[in-house]
Formats: structure tokens, C-alpha cells, sequence
């Protein structure tokens, strides 16, 4: 994926297949109760606008409030499947 990405060339069916399998094991809420906060990667859904009085919501990138040991997507430093799944292919 690295190489289609440095060259901006289109990325290969099966690199498609994988971003996408890999997307889909990623977590898509992050719900703090001691915080009252809830966050969500579900992008045309407005689950913020529901959240209980008290309570802060948005939709956005919620990876860096994960403490390390608790992100089971990462086997290592270099797999890091957020990273993988978080860019552009335009």
C-alpha cells in the first residue's frame, strides 16, 4: 500500500480488499462513561445529536483517547491497522 500511496498511482484491486477488510475490524464508538463522552467514525449518521443531557458526542478520529495496551488493531509498530485504513485514496 506504501508504494501506491509515495507515487499516487491507483492502488491494486486486492490492496482496495484488504483496506477495506481491515477498515472493517477497526472500532467504530468510543464511549467513555466516567467522562460522559461519546464519539463515532460512522460518517452520514448523526449519533452526537442523541447523546444524553450531561453528555459531550461527536463523529471524529477518537484513536489517540485509546490508552496503547487497549488497541487491539495494533499487533506492533508496524501494525497499525488505523494507519492503514486512514487515508485518502483519491
Amino acid at each position: 500500500m506504501e508504494t501506491e500511496l509515495l507515487f499516487n498511482t491507483p492502488m491494486r484491486e486486492e490492496l482496495v480488499q484488504l483496506r477495506i477488510r481491515l477498515f472493517s475490524k477497526r472500532p467504530k464508538f468510543y464511549i467513555n462513561y466516567d467522562r460522559k463522552i461519546f464519539m463515532h467514525m460512522v460518517h452520514g449518521r448523526s449519533y452526537e445529536a442523541v447523546v444524553l443531557d450531561g453528555w459531550w458526542g461527536a463523529e471524529g478520529d477518537f484513536e489517540h483517547m485509546i490508552p496503547t495496551y487497549h488497541r487491539y488493531w495494533v499487533r506492533s509498530t508496524s501494525e497499525d491497522f488505523w494507519a492503514v485504513t486512514n487515508f485518502s485514496n483519491g
